[in-house]
């Protein structure tokens, strides 16, 4: 059934599923930081706390956010010597199925040791659909060495802004004219260098231009060129100075 959403019902009809719909039709249907505060960067505070700054992210096309200058720090479980273990933060969303209200949070999903380890599995639900309890979707993964975690790496996009995509579609729109003035250029410089083996016609029209109007052959056809128009020149500007004088 077709429903307007932006539009008064005289009564409350838009839903957070509304909302997403629209929002991952504009941005996508993944998931996405926006490049907004500090772009949910995720570092180490020490070998068991991970901080998450602020932030917004569309996950599936929620908005979830960690307000300016807030942040939220995640506790990692110790790591064994000897050994290594991959742990990823996640998004959690979750759908309480009888009251049908929905929650964000962050979760550490804890990984298996081992000599290469990989990443834990994590719940992926269908949020968009709607027919979902709990959907879920990693960040940053963590990684331990030992007991120490030896690195933080985000997992998740940071999408571009409009603004900075018309920017990126202006320099590459300079660009591709600058290139092909370039690839022109060139193409004039072939044919005129690129003369069929044992040909002099090249040569001759060469040297040809280096005979100048006034009987005097130069050295270069350009210096020919640049001359003879400087003559040309003062010719001109004496003749303007005895006009003026016999006025």
């Amino acid at each position: 059934m077709v429903e307007l959403i932006t539009g008064t019902a005289g009564k409350d009809h838009v839903s957070a599923a509304d909302v997403g719909s629209f929002n991952a039709g504009i941005i996508g249907e993944g998931t996405y930081i926006l490049p907004r505060g500090k772009r949910m960067q995720c570092e180490k505070v020490s070998d068991n706390l991970v901080k998450v700054n602020d932030g917004d992210l569309l996950f599936k096309g929620r908005h979830i956010r960690i307000e300016p200058e807030d942040y939220e720090e995640l506790t990692i479980e110790n790591g064994a010597s000897g050994t290594k273990r991959h742990d990823l933060i996640c998004i959690h969303v979750e759908k309480n199925e009888n009251t049908q209200i929905e929650t964000a949070s962050l979760v550490v999903i804890k990984g298996e040791f081992a000599d290469t380890p990989v990443d834990p599995q994590y719940t992926q639900g269908t949020i968009l659909e709607g027919d979902y309890t709990i959907d879920e979707y990693p960040i940053c993964r963590v990684v331990l060495n030992g007991l120490q975690i030896e690195s933080v790496t985000m997992l998740v996009e940071v999408a571009k802004s409009i603004s900075e995509l018309e920017e990126e579609i202006e320099n590459l729109a300079n660009t591709k004219a600058n290139a092909d003035e370039m690839a022109a250029l060139a193409e004039r410089m072939d044919s005129f260098a690129s003369l069929p083996e044992g040909s002099t016609a090249g040569n001759e029209e060469l040297l040809d231009v280096r005979k100048g109007a006034n009987g005097k052959t130069y050295n270069t056809a350009g210096n020919a060129v640049r001359e003879q128009l400087n003559e040309k020149l003062e010719s001109m500007v004496a003749e303007d100075f005895t006009d003026a004088e016999e006025i």
